[in-house]
């Protein structure tokens, strides 16, 4: 199997999540993101990079691993219950939202 370019996925995410504060409805904590365990830590004024990688080209999806943590979710037991309509209902909603940022981003074709 091919390795996730954990790196590229986290800065995509990062880019289309505004600084990793919004997904959706939902507010993010901008230290809480990791793709497949990378995380970076918060902005300095260090200038990185430019990484450039080419294209998957297996028919194969890649899997991956998005981590983050939503501020303005309430707790709440249901959500602690995967059996829940309220947990099916969020999950359904963050799915939708990732989805998109994914659709949206220039790494679709990749990591579709």
């Amino acid at each position: 199997t091919q390795d996730v370019n954990r790196v590229r996925l986290y800065r995509v995410f990062r880019d289309l999540s505004e600084g990793i504060t919004t997904l959706g409805p939902y507010s993010l904590d901008s230290n809480s993101l990791y793709v497949n365990g990378y995380n970076e830590p918060s902005p300095s004024t260090t200038i990185s990079p430019t990484q450039t990688t080419t294209p998957n080209l297996q028919t194969n999806p890649l899997d991956f691993n998005v981590t983050f943590v939503a501020t303005n979710l309430t707790s709440a037991a249901d959500l602690q219950d995967p059996n829940s309509e309220l947990f099916n209902s969020t999950a359904s909603v963050i799915v939708l939202q990732l989805n998109q940022l994914f659709r949206s981003s220039n790494v679709n074709k990749t990591f579709s």
